[in-house]
């Protein structure tokens, strides 16, 4: 029963231990780059520009406004092209599922994103006809995303790479979707 006690003992206070030894990181403003594939007016991808702060709940979990720019275009030969803005505003909370090493992890999360998306299509319909219209319109989305995060509490400036990165509106999915494949952030703290 007394070794009992005593690996209980040496087991709370190594996590104590652990638990001063890790601090909750001061906030970090975000700057974040990356391609991302829209679905609006016939597809086409573009740039997706963002800034926003990183306020950490705890050491793992990290509450995230950010707002995001994305300039698109539609590539395809078939289809009438279309230039379109997307400005999102979004609320996130990720935190680390995995730490592969003390400073660098594994991370996943979800958030709510507003929208407001506006563009111009233009283009020959099958009568030989030409057609242009300018389209603009709102969305509330749901975000998911993954990703790894390389953060260093003593390095002023940190890096986040987020791999997986979707956006969808959960009412009419087939008419907002904006899909991410990579996006580079860079964490500077205040």
């Amino acid at each position: 029963m007394k070794k009992l006690f005593i690996l209980i003992t040496l087991m709370f206070s190594s996590q104590l231990l652990l638990a001063q030894h890790r601090s909750t990181p001061s906030p970090s403003i975000l700057f974040s780059a990356g391609y991302a594939y829209s679905n609006m007016a016939n597809g086409g991808g573009g740039l997706q520009l963002g800034v926003g702060t990183q306020l950490s709940i705890s050491n793992r979990l990290r509450f995230e406004p950010e707002i995001t720019v994305g300039m698109y275009s539609n590539w395809a030969e078939d289809v009438p092209k279309a230039h379109y803005n997307i400005t999102s505003v979004n609320l996130n909370l990720h935190g680390d599922v995995v730490d592969i090493t003390p400073n660098f992890s594994f991370f996943m999360g979800t958030g709510l994103q507003g929208n407001y998306f506006s563009g111009l299509r233009s283009g020959w319909l099958p009568r030989d006809e030409f057609v242009s219209e300018f389209f603009y319109g709102t969305a509330v989305a749901v975000n998911g995303f993954l990703g790894f995060r390389a953060y260093n509490p003593s390095r002023k400036t940190n890096f986040e790479l987020k791999l997986f990165n979707f956006s969808l509106d959960p009412f009419a999915p087939n008419d907002y979707f904006v899909f991410s494949p990579a996006q580079l952030r860079i964490l500077v703290r205040i």
